[in-house]
């Protein structure tokens, strides 16, 4: 859904993040890099009298006019931008909260399968489509959106032709995760399944199975399932049955929106579409040039896209981090889940893109061999609480606390938040959706 259609169009003024990083113009200017500006004249009238925190959205280290807002950085041929936004308003909770739900409650559609292959043969000669039902859900299923949903933050990659584009914000991630409710049960009651031809999956690992919350009986749909807190059974004696039964920790499947456009030469019109990333079994992302602390930092940020403490329960936040060197760029999305005394779960995210380096494993007599090679990597994590001390990690709450915490500033942070960083890559992996490919590339 789009932001501006949401907000009634207004065109708000990018609001820059506290993380954001940007090189000297000299230091761009040497590696062939420029500052991308978002005019001030694109403001609307509500916007204009705020005239005060101009300067705020300004780069501290070189001074641009004041009408000029740096949103990114434009080299090779990329425009690299970042948004940092305020949490929602009520109006925009409210609309988003009704599309969620729309996408929640959408009928299944199911392919009536015929009895006889004659029947099936004849679908294929005569190029025809099966028959279809929607099948509606038992009843409305009610969703609630993370506490601090940062409503227009994004991040944003664009090829210069705008032929690609690759997007992260909060909105495509909860579509997408709102709509995995239709492959969920319900309520509790096992006659009350959802109608599919084949039940989600289960978890169907040995280790999580949580003597308090059953993970191995809870199902899944694409990560996505409807787990509950520590004392959820003391609360199920106390409460009545309700339609808010839905993923509370909000751990979308989201990956990114990836957008291509192709202009049609005849009547220069432009078609818009999304397209699937070709799967393979090795990554392709450089190291060496990710690594290389010859080369200088000329853009980072970090935006925050949501966040909830799942009723001091825990905690879970969807964010993104991108840096971009001279010669590449690494944008990282990270979903963080930590369900007290439950389980911790990470997805993350990672594309990367070089500017001049041509794919050396790509083969000579390959077409596309010259073509340079978008790659996405992804990796899931999780653990069930009681699993963690068997793999050498901590089982104590404040560990794994990623959440802002006034007790520690300035390098105690920093050490803390590394010392976390250190645990996640030590959690067991988990098996993807089959349609999300561990590792997959795009030939621009």
């Amino acid at each position: 859904m789009n932001t501006n259609m949401m907000n009634g169009g207004r065109k708000s003024r990018p609001l820059r993040s506290q993380c954001r990083y940007i090189a000297h113009d000299d230091i761009l200017t040497k590696y062939h890099a420029k500052r991308w500006l978002w005019k001030q004249e694109k403001l609307s009238h509500d916007d204009d009298d705020d005239s005060t925190k101009k300067h705020d959205c300004l780069s501290n280290h070189t001074p641009v006019d004041v009408d000029d807002v740096t949103i990114g950085i434009q080299i090779s041929s990329w425009f690299i931008s970042t948004r940092a936004s305020t949490i929602a308003h009520e109006n925009e909770i409210e609309l988003l909260t009704q599309h969620l739900e729309k996408l929640a409650n959408e009928p299944i559609l199911h392919i009536l399968k015929t009895n006889t292959s004659e029947n099936n043969s004849s679908y294929e000669n005569d190029s025809m489509t099966p028959p279809t039902i929607h099948i509606p859900p038992t009843r409305k299923r009610r969703l609630c959106l993370p506490e601090s949903v940062y409503f227009d933050a994004n991040v944003n990659i664009l090829h210069e032709n705008k032929s690609i584009e690759f997007s992260f914000d909060a909105i495509s991630a909860l579509s997408e995760w709102s709509t995995c409710h239709n492959h969920l049960t319900q309520s509790n009651n096992s006659h009350d399944f959802p109608p599919n031809n084949k039940e989600p999956k289960k978890y169907n690992n040995n280790n999580n199975n949580h003597e308090k919350n059953y993970l191995s009986s809870i199902e899944v749909y694409r990560g996505v399932s409807i787990l509950k807190s520590i004392d959820a059974p003391l609360w199920s004696q106390k409460i009545i049955p309700t339609d808010f039964n839905y993923d509370w920790s909000f751990s979308t499947p989201y990956s990114g929106t990836t957008i291509t456009t192709r202009l049609h030469q005849e009547n220069n019109d432009e078609t818009t579409y999304s397209f699937d990333w070709i799967p393979c079994h090795e990554s392709g992302m450089d190291m060496t040039l990710l690594t290389d602390q010859s080369l200088p930092i000329l853009y980072y940020d970090e935006i925050k896209l949501f966040e909830d403490d799942m009723h001091d329960n825990g905690y879970t936040s969807l964010s993104c981090k991108i840096r971009v060197m001279p010669t590449c760029l690494l944008c990282l999305m990270t979903l963080f889940v930590r369900i007290d005394y439950v389980l911790v779960r990470i997805k993350e995210v990672r594309i990367f893109i070089s500017f001049h380096h041509v794919d050396q494993k790509n083969d000579d007599n390959d077409y596309h061999s010259k073509k340079r090679r978008i790659w996405k990597d992804i990796t899931w994590r999780e653990c069930a609480w009681n699993q963690l001390v068997p793999l050498g990690l901590p089982n104590h709450i404040q560990a794994w606390r990623l959440e802002e915490n006034t007790a520690l500033t300035g390098k105690e942070l920093q050490l803390h938040q590394q010392r976390i960083q250190t645990m996640i890559r030590k959690l067991p992996m988990i098996e993807l959706p089959s349609d999300l490919p561990n590792i997959s590339y795009f030939q621009c």
